[in-house]
């Protein structure tokens, strides 16, 4: 605590826990080589330092809950390839973070992860992803790029609900978008490749800003609100193999000129 002539600091491996604001008014670069503990909110060892960048070296696997809730100093965190779960809230509140890489033996994001990192310019979710938490992205801006199946969530319960990100690109290889995948996200354009074969009910409900989508020829069927509200939505062309269109599928489409069906 009170360190403010370090120009870094190293926590070695062996260390497994870590006590409240232990870095306090601390400055320069924190390298951390051990797992990072679970905390509670407002409790986490970096609360109240001002480490601008943070270097979590190889070897590392586990970023836990609220690991760096709050931290606003940061402008770059590292993470290395060998984390495989990012707990709840363990970045939420980050406004200072501009940048993350997310590596592909990652495979659980948790529950509010992201919240309100508001100034990430993008983020990647790896393939290797199996399970996203709740609101995982909520206030989040910029470009999101997903590598994984996004599964079913209920109603406002989505990683996505009340995300920022204007655009969306989901890569080739996906093939599922679940239940109330992007309700209430503020894009203006997603990209969805051939791959996709299944888009749930209320994938895209109220997403407001949506000006356009291309439904890739896969799918055979639109679900029921998959596009209500939307309400910037100007055409979408039905591909050929879909049988069945869901209820209130178009409702509130208020923008909507054209639509084809073949």
């Amino acid at each position: 605590m009170d360190c403010t002539g370090l120009d870094s600091i190293t926590i070695p491996s062996s260390v497994d826990t870590l006590g409240t604001a232990i870095f306090e008014h601390c400055a320069g670069k924190l390298i951390i080589k051990c797992n990072i503990p679970s905390s509670e909110a407002s409790q986490n060892a970096v609360y109240g330092s001002k480490f601008t960048t943070i270097v979590v070296d190889e070897g590392v696997t586990l970023i836990g809950n609220y690991a760096f809730t709050d931290y606003q100093s940061a402008t770059s965190i590292t993470l290395p390839e060998s984390v495989t779960s990012i707990g709840d809230y363990s970045f939420s509140g980050c406004t200072g973070l501009t940048a993350i890489n997310l590596h592909n033996n990652l495979t659980s994001i948790g529950e509010g992860a992201f919240v309100n990192c508001n100034h990430l310019s993008a983020i990647d979710i790896p393939s290797s992803v199996i399970t996203i938490g709740t609101n995982a992205f909520e206030g989040c801006t910029g470009k999101a790029t997903i590598q994984c199946n996004i599964p079913s969530y209920v109603t406002g319960k989505s990683p996505f609900h009340n995300s920022n990100f204007d655009k969306f690109i989901v890569v080739d290889g996906v093939t599922e978008i679940g239940d109330n995948a992007f309700t209430n996200c503020e894009m203006t354009a997603i990209t969805l490749p051939n791959s996709v074969v299944h888009i749930g009910e209320r994938a895209f409900q109220n997403c407001s800003k949506l000006i356009s989508i291309v439904l890739p020829e896969a799918v055979t069927a639109i679900a029921d609100n998959t596009f209500n509200a939307c309400r910037s939505l100007e055409a979408i062309q039905i591909p050929n193999g879909v049988a069945t269109i869901g209820k209130r599928a178009f409702t509130g489409c208020r923008s909507l000129t054209s639509i084809i069906i073949p």
